[in-house]
């Protein structure tokens, strides 16, 4: 991922596509053995495919990470639901707020964000920093 340009500059950081900053938020949670699975929602689809997701269970607004692991500082939540948008992203749509409202009233951190480097901040505050051997890295 080294050789990733970016797509512009907003506030002095580089913006990349939401899936470049999946790809980085999957990093760090890898890196750090925490269970989690993404939600290719977002994705495009033929008319066909998409009709036969929504038959098999497939709804809109479902978090981009479900992290089954409670937080480690807080271990009352049931997990954690993070939905990740680009810098330069739009805000969430009502039905993915409506997503993480209701697994809020179930126990579950949950929350939105812009960029790969916000997020993994905010899961550093839950699940502990990354060691500074792989902050070298990357």
């Amino acid at each position: 991922m080294r050789n990733i340009r970016a797509r512009g500059v907003k506030n002095g950081r580089p913006v990349f596509s939401e899936a470049i900053e999946t790809m980085k938020v999957a990093h760090w949670l890898r890196f750090n053995k925490i269970n989690f699975c993404h939600v290719p929602n977002g994705e495009l689809r033929d008319i066909r495919v998409a009709r036969r997701l929504k038959l098999m269970g497939v709804e809109r607004g479902v978090s981009d990470f479900i992290i089954f692991d409670p937080p480690r500082c807080k271990q009352h939540y049931c997990g954690t639901a993070l939905e990740l948008k680009a810098l330069d992203g739009k805000p969430p749509t009502e039905a993915q707020i409506k997503f993480l409202d209701m697994l809020r009233a179930h126990g579950w951190l949950a929350t939105w964000l812009y960029g790969a480097e916000d997020a993994i901040k905010w899961l550093e505050q839950w699940y502990g920093p990354q060691s500074e051997r792989e902050r070298a890295r990357s």
